[in-house]
């Protein structure tokens, strides 16, 4: 028998002084410890949670070599025996240090690592390097940084914390490897001597920011095109990336990692990204303008440092767009059960039905952009095996040089120039895959006509000059040919 008050403060000092195995009972000569069942009829919700806690501590404090504890949600994690052995030959990969280390599955050993991997780190990193099976969190068992810092030791990742870094790719700086600066602004100067390192610096603002820290913009920057400090909490109630977030074009860097701008939707990306992807333009041979839109919201990317690249591409888009409706009123498309459904995704939008159904292409020739079909056909196209090709995608103008009759009327311009079916003699209906003409007959059964052999083709039987059935051919202004017939 106990006093039940005394008892309590005797497992709640046994607790506090992280001994809860030394719970026993204080009867002379008896030392029993107390069963499960006594703690949860003594003690209350909150000391039981406290004790239990403290159990579990004392239990892994004396378990060092096997169990830590997660320093997210404070699951005990198990070391997991590696038959792999620390390499004797330092690893050639490189990442920026807080960036989570990715492990070979085969060996075990980890395949990046922001400085050279050497046998004392690889032993640091087979020792203390624990990952979470619960929230994923990967840590460092010794000092717990979160995430483990891949290629040091605990005591060589605080110099290296200490130490001053590359604003760019993060390594450290020393006598070797530090960039001359005596002609640079202060935010410019911490920096490499790696070629990518200084081709960013040079294309960076040079400002430093109220806060004292370098401003993340491009050196076009204007004062009110300055972005929020990568490195200080923003003041804005606006929410504001941090530097160590992707970049979501690339998703290989953190925005600090490269000089970035703010486009007019709000969306921050690396400058250099947002170049490329409007270099690189469309995907295919078929002209698309999802490359003007922002990668998150598809709002039209907008910047003033953008505005001479930008310039061709919206003059494009704009030749296209006047086109496609000039087409939609040409083939008398305004009752379209699509344009008519209120319902429906095109309703009373002509110009996004018209994309959506017609293909225009670059020309090879000219450069300007021409109407190549419907897209439906295009699924025709791949079913009869024919791909596109650059130096086939010639207009019709283009095509009809050197054929032996004029793409441009003088007197009625092109609105009524024909062409001649490539496949037979008649007059060709249908302009599909941006290079080829059918007639009705021959457009129905496009797939198969395509693959036949020119020798496998109908001969000709007409009186008409043309090239042999296969090729195409220009037969100039029908209005023209209509009056000198007549």
């Amino acid at each position: 028998m106990a006093c039940r008050s005394c008892l309590i403060s005797y497992i709640t000092s046994k607790v506090a002084s992280k001994e809860p195995s030394k719970i026993v009972c204080q009867f002379p000569c008896c030392s029993k410890p107390l069963l499960p069942s006594d703690f949860r009829v003594l003690l209350d919700r909150p000391r039981l949670d406290a004790y239990e806690a403290s159990t579990l501590a004392e239990f892994v404090d004396s378990n060092k070599a096997t169990l830590v504890t997660c320093p997210k949600c404070h699951s005990v994690v198990e070391r997991v025996s590696s038959c792999s052995k620390p390499s004797d030959s330092p690893s050639s990969g490189v990442s920026r240090p807080h960036s989570s280390s990715t492990v070979n599955n085969n060996s075990g050993m980890p395949t990046n690592s922001p400085i050279p991997l050497t046998t004392e780190t690889m032993e640091h990193y087979n020792d203390c390097r624990f990952k979470c099976r619960d929230c994923d969190t990967e840590f460092c068992s010794d000092c717990g940084i979160s995430p483990y810092h891949l290629g040091f030791t605990c005591s060589s990742f605080k110099t290296y914390q200490v130490s001053a870094h590359c604003r760019f790719c993060d390594a450290q700086l020393n006598a070797q490897n530090t960039a001359p600066a005596m002609h640079f602004s202060p935010a410019l100067r911490d920096v490499c001597n790696a070629k990518e390192c200084l081709s960013r610096r040079d294309a960076s603002c040079a400002t430093t920011l109220k806060c004292g820290h370098a401003c993340g913009g491009i050196i076009q920057d204007t004062k009110d095109d300055h972005l929020p400090c990568w490195r200080c909490p923003s003041s804005s109630p606006l929410p504001h990336p941090s530097g160590d977030d992707y970049c979501t074009i690339c998703w290989s860097e953190g925005l600090s990692s490269a000089p970035a701008i703010k486009i007019a939707c709000g969306h921050v990306f690396h400058y250099h990204c947002i170049v490329n992807t409007l270099r690189a333009k469309w995907a295919g041979v078929v002209i698309t303008f999802g490359f003007l839109e922002c990668p998150l919201c598809k709002q039209q990317i907008a910047h003033h440092s953008l505005q001479a690249l930008l310039k061709p591409y919206l003059d494009l888009q704009a030749d296209v767009h006047r086109k496609a409706l000039d087409r939609f009123e040409h083939m008398n498309l305004k009752d379209a059960k699509e344009i008519l459904d209120k319902g429906g995704a095109y309703y009373q939008n002509p110009l996004k039905y018209s994309l959506a159904r017609f293909c225009y292409y670059p020309c090879f020739k000219c450069k300007k952009p021409y109407f190549g079909g419907l897209k439906e056909c295009n699924a025709e196209q791949r079913i009869a095996g024919k791909d596109d090709k650059l130096e086939d995608l010639i207009c019709g103008s283009c095509a009809a040089q050197g054929s032996g009759a004029s793409s441009t009327c003088a007197k009625h311009g092109t609105d009524y120039i024909e062409y001649k079916c490539k496949f037979c003699c008649n007059t060709a209906a249908w302009y599909c895959w941006g290079s080829t003409h059918f007639c009705e007959e021959c457009h129905k059964k496009a797939a198969e006509v395509a693959k036949l052999p020119k020798d496998k083709l109908p001969k000709c039987s007409c009186k008409r000059q043309h090239p042999s059935n296969g090729e195409e051919h220009c037969l100039g202004c029908s209005l023209c040919r209509f009056n000198e017939n007549f």
